[in-house]
């Protein structure tokens, strides 16, 4: 048996025995229409490892939403959000798919200059929010008066 250059029991338990190499370009998952598998982006979040998501391929329908599953195994390697883009597998037998992988940015831009999809794919969590307008609205006239006079305390009795 070597000789232990690297430390005792507490250096071995924190070694990285499962580190996995960086992934390129070509190991990022392309969508095939002959296996049915699409583009898709997380619209909202049931729980549960369901999502609803909204298929942004080219050559699907506009606004098609599809609910989607997560597999347990996926679930512990990745994290889904709303506005998240993910490779969709549909089934066959019923309206429901499958989330077959999640992209990250750089995964996007890829996807985006091969043009698999457009470029303005942010309807969800991408778009900023307009500060100006929030959604509220306040009637100026049916504002009420204060006097003065009907707030004073008197210090000098505490």
């Amino acid at each position: 048996m070597p000789r232990n250059l690297h430390g005792g029991n507490k250096a071995k338990r924190g070694a990285n025995k499962n580190a996995q190499p960086r992934k390129g370009k070509d190991d990022t998952p392309i969508p095939d229409e002959n296996e049915k598998q699409y583009v898709g982006q997380i619209a909202s979040v049931f729980g549960d490892c369901r999502y609803n998501a909204k298929l942004i391929n080219k050559e699907c329908a506009p606004d098609k939403e599809l609910m989607v599953h997560l597999a347990g195994s996926l679930k512990r390697r990745c994290r889904v959000m709303v506005g998240s883009v993910v490779l969709i597998s549909h089934r066959d037998f019923e309206n429901k798919g499958d989330i077959l992988y999640v992209y990250s940015s750089d995964d996007k831009e890829y996807l985006i200059s091969k043009g698999y999809i457009f470029e303005n794919n942010n309807s969800y969590g991408g778009s900023a929010v307009n500060d100006d307008d929030l959604g509220f609205s306040f009637a100026s006239s049916n504002t009420a008066t204060v006097e003065s006079s009907d707030f004073d305390v008197v210090i000098d009795g505490l």
